[in-house]
């Protein structure tokens, strides 16, 4: 039993490494995306109608800014943001920049970092970090941070040592070499 527990953490470890491209595909899949609608995308100013409220089955609440704008054909488009804040990001009566593409007004979004960048980022960092995470606690678990055990010849110096007044502080100094302290 014990055995098949550590080989589920061990898949798990592993999983979390290969974890890493994927999600940095999915970062780069996002960002390009991103790039791409605002190359196509005309910039406009608009203004924020109102943060629509919403509250999640464990009492938090969150914000996401309603905002409106007028199209370069004239007609006025009132949005909401798929990207909630707690606390609210913006103010009522604001002025934001936005993007829209031509075509589809409808998905205009705030020109602003967290509006437009945020699943790229996320995923950006998940991809640094599950990786990292998964090495570690492979690094970890193949005994990584073994307790430092003097070989044979240094258990001789060690006891010479010690008969000469030293003592062993067990510890590595600078460059590997061992620390010994004589004893007055």
């Amino acid at each position: 039993m014990r055995f098949a527990r550590f080989e589920r953490q061990a898949i798990g470890m592993y999983v979390m490494v290969a974890l890493g491209p994927i999600f940095l595909i999915c970062a780069i899949g996002y960002w390009v995306n991103t790039e791409i609608f605002l190359h196509r995308a005309h910039r406009v100013s608009g203004q924020i109608l109102e943060m629509k409220r919403d509250v999640d089955n464990d009492g938090s609440v969150t914000f996401a800014p309603v905002f409106r704008f007028v199209a370069e054909n004239g007609q006025v488009y009132t949005v909401e943001s798929l990207n909630y804040s707690s606390p609210p990001a913006f103010s009522v009566g604001q002025v934001v920049p936005v993007v829209y593409v031509t075509p589809e007004p409808m998905s205009a979004r705030l020109e602003i970092f967290w509006q437009l960048r945020a699943f790229e980022t996320i995923f950006a960092i998940f991809s640094v970090c599950f990786p990292l995470g998964g090495l570690f606690l492979l690094w970890r678990r193949r005994g990584g941070a073994r307790e430092f055990r003097p070989s044979s010849e240094a258990e001789a110096q060690i006891s010479q040592n010690v008969s000469r007044g030293c003592t062993w502080r067990g510890r590595l100094g600078a460059w590997g070499r061992s620390r010994w302290i004589f004893a007055a």
